[in-house]
C-alpha cells in the first residue's frame, strides 16, 4: 500500500528508506541476529517473506487543513485492518488451542486433529491435514488456513511461538518433587498452578486423548514400588504452553515391554 513517491522509495536514498519501513512493518522479526552483510539464506528469506505476510496493510488518509490562510492537504499514513496473507490469498492465522489428537483417515493421506478451542461447546475438529502432527500432540498450536464460505483449506499446523517441550524422558524417570514441582531424568521443574495438578494429555491409538489426567496421576503409576516395565518404558513430555518456564501439561506415550521368544524370516512372537 506503500506509495514510492510519497514514502522516498525512489532516489539515491530509496534502499535506506526501504528498509526503515521494513523494520517498523516487522520484517526483520526473529531475524536480530543476521549478518546484513552476508548474502541472506533460505531461512531467513522465507522468514522475512512469512513476516511481510502478516504485517498490516497501509492506506493514506488525505484531509484539508488551513495554513496561513491556504487550504492544503495533509496526508497521514495508517494502517489498514488487513494483512498480506489474508487480502491476496484469503487466508489467516488462528488460536487453536492445544491440540488434542491427530488421527489419519483410513485410505486417505490426510489427517483430522482435534484441539481445545471450543465450538459450539465442544472440541474443535480440523479436516484433510496434510501432514502428520501428532509431534505436537499437548502444545498450544496455531493454524494457517484459507476461510471462505466454499473452503476451508488449512495450509499448515505448527506451535504457538510460546509453547515448548521442556523435557522427555521415560515414566521410570518421572517423580514429584514436593507440592509445586516434578522430577525427570533428575533434574526438577516448577509447575505452572497452586498444587500438580498440571493436566496430562495421554496418546493412545493415535485418536485417543484424556485431558482430565494430571501429575499426581503421573506420579502415582511411576511408583518405585508398583511400576510395571511397560510403565516404565513408556514416555513422557513435559510441556509449558505459555511461555513462562512452568510445566503447564505432560504427554504419556504408553509402551508395551515383552520378552521375544520366537524369531523367523517373517515374523517375531513376543
Amino acid at each position: 500500500g506503500y506509495k514510492a513517491d510519497l514514502e522516498g522509495f525512489t532516489g539515491n536514498a530509496w534502499a535506506t528508506n526501504v528498509n526503515v519501513r521494513a523494520a517498523q512493518k516487522g520484517l526483520y522479526e526473529g531475524l536480530e541476529a543476521m549478518d546484513t552483510n552476508a548474502a541472506i539464506t533460505r531461512d531467513n528469506a522465507a522468514q522475512m517473506v512469512w513476516n511481510a505476510l502478516q504485517a498490516k496493510e497501509v492506506e493514506y488518509d488525505y484531509t484539508l487543513v488551513s495554513e496561513n490562510g491556504q487550504l492544503t492537504s495533509k496526508i497521514t499514513l495508517v494502517d489498514k485492518n488487513l494483512t498480506l496473507l489474508k487480502d491476496k490469498y484469503e487466508a489467516d492465522k488462528e488460536d487453536a488451542g492445544i491440540l488434542l489428537s491427530c488421527k489419519k483417515v483410513d485410505g486417505k493421506d490426510y489427517y483430522t486433529i482435534t484441539t481445545t478451542k471450543q465450538t459450539n461447546n465442544a472440541n474443535t475438529t480440523y479436516n484433510k491435514i496434510s501432514a502428520d502432527v501428532s509431534d505436537l500432540l499437548g502444545q498450544k498450536i496455531q493454524i494457517l488456513h484459507k476461510q471462505t464460505a466454499t473452503d476451508d483449506t488449512v495450509y499448515g499446523v505448527y506451535a504457538d511461538e510460546d509453547s515448548k517441550v521442556v523435557a522427555t524422558g521415560t515414566l521410570g524417570d518421572f517423580e514429584l518433587d514436593g507440592a509445586k514441582k516434578v522430577k525427570l531424568n533428575g533434574t526438577s521443574y516448577k509447575i505452572d498452578g497452586d498444587n500438580n495438578t498440571a493436566d496430562l494429555v495421554r496418546i493412545a491409538n493415535e485418536s485417543a486423548y484424556a485431558a482430565d489426567k494430571q501429575l499426581d496421576d503421573l506420579a502415582a503409576l511411576a511408583n518405585k514400588g508398583t511400576i510395571t516395565p511397560s510403565t516404565a518404558a513408556s514416555t513422557i513430555k513435559l510441556i509449558d504452553n505459555d511461555g513462562n518456564g512452568k510445566i503447564d501439561g505432560a504427554v504419556l506415550t504408553p509402551a508395551k515391554v515383552a520378552k521375544v521368544t520366537a524369531v523367523s524370516k517373517t515374523s517375531v512372537t513376543l
